[in-house]
């Protein structure tokens, strides 16, 4: 469980700010649960998530593909962009009945 509520339309990063070899798509952050995983982990609304445990997010259903195929308790590296900085976090995620205050 990750509780990032994504925007359903895919931004475009912008080529500027990509390394040679980088995928250009990923999914903005609409709005995160407050004390999940990555509210937690310093993800804030805004941010454009690229890359999830070493694969492209390029929609928001990919996104949540991976999340689901991901066992709960395991520890993922996030890439995002914040405005004209890729950053990069380790995330550990939590279970979804954990979170029914939500």
């Amino acid at each position: 469980f990750f509780a990032v509520r994504h925007s359903l339309s895919v931004k475009r990063i912008p080529p500027s700010l990509l390394l040679p070899g980088t995928q250009k798509w990923g999914i903005e952050v609409g709005e995160l649960h407050e004390n999940s995983p990555a509210d937690l982990f310093g993800l804030k609304p805004g941010d454009v998530i690229s890359e999830f445990n070493g694969f492209p997010t390029r929609t928001p259903n990919e996104f949540n593909r991976r999340i689901r195929a991901t066992k709960p308790r395991s520890q993922v590296n996030v890439k995002f962009f914040r405005g004209n900085t890729e950053q990069s976090v380790d995330v550990l995620l939590g279970h979804r009945w954990e979170t029914r205050e939500y």
